[in-house]
This record gives structure tokens, C-alpha cells and sequence, in this order.
């Protein structure tokens, strides 16, 4: 995404994160941004909200989809399986960083409403 600083986004989404919400993975924190990012490019790249050159593609980017997308490869990153009670916190993270990147993007004029 053109214009999209990456280090900047992660500093702004760990500012706003409630890690209490996620307690079992707080420690975490950085490296869990970091990887939510790389997935939500990942998932636009695919759904065609990007084109590989970064520029942006056709399609609407979908906050379900993209919620499944990278919550799904985390959880398998991470071995966990689908009893395991750390989900709920994951989720939690998750949730959070599709809101506070929304944010960021929202804050830099990366983001317009149709």
C-alpha cells in the first residue's frame, strides 16, 4: 500500500493495544503485530485489494474475511488447537489490531469510505 509506513502503524497499534485482554500472549505483543501486518497485506494481495506492485486493486477489502484470514494463520503458527483456551485471547488481539489499524490507516489518509 502506497504511502503506508509500516513502522509507524506498529508503533501506533502497540500504543493502543489492551494487553490485559490478551494476557497469555502480552508478552508477545511486537512479534504478534508484526506477523497481524505481513497477514492483512497477505490477505489483500490475495482478495485483490492489492496488486503486488502495491497499488491498490478492484476489490473491497472484507473486515470478516480478513479477521478469519489472519486469526486462522495464527492459530496454526502457533500449534493451537481449537479447545485451547488461549484462542479467546488471541482473538482478542486480533480484534484489536483490525481496529487500531483501521485507525492508523483512517489517521494517515490511506483509507476512504464508498
Amino acid at each position: 500500500m502506497q504511502g503506508y509506513d509500516r513502522g509507524e502503524a506498529e508503533k501506533y497499534i502497540l500504543r493502543g493495544l489492551t494487553k490485559s485482554d490478551f494476557k497469555p500472549f502480552a508478552g508477545q505483543a511486537e512479534s504478534l503485530v508484526k506477523q497481524a501486518i505481513s497477514l492483512d497485506f497477505e490477505y489483500m494481495r490475495s482478495a485483490g485489494v492489492l496488486e503486488e506492485s502495491g497499488a491498490m486493486g478492484g476489490a473491497y477489502y472484507d473486515d470478516d474475511e480478513a479477521f478469519e484470514y489472519i486469526f486462522d494463520r495464527m492459530i496454526r503458527t502457533r500449534g493451537l488447537a481449537e479447545d485451547d483456551p488461549k484462542i479467546g485471547a488471541l482473538a482478542a488481539l486480533v480484534d484489536q489490531y483490525m481496529d487500531l489499524q483501521q485507525s492508523y490507516l483512517e489517521r494517515s489518509g490511506l483509507m476512504e469510505w464508498d
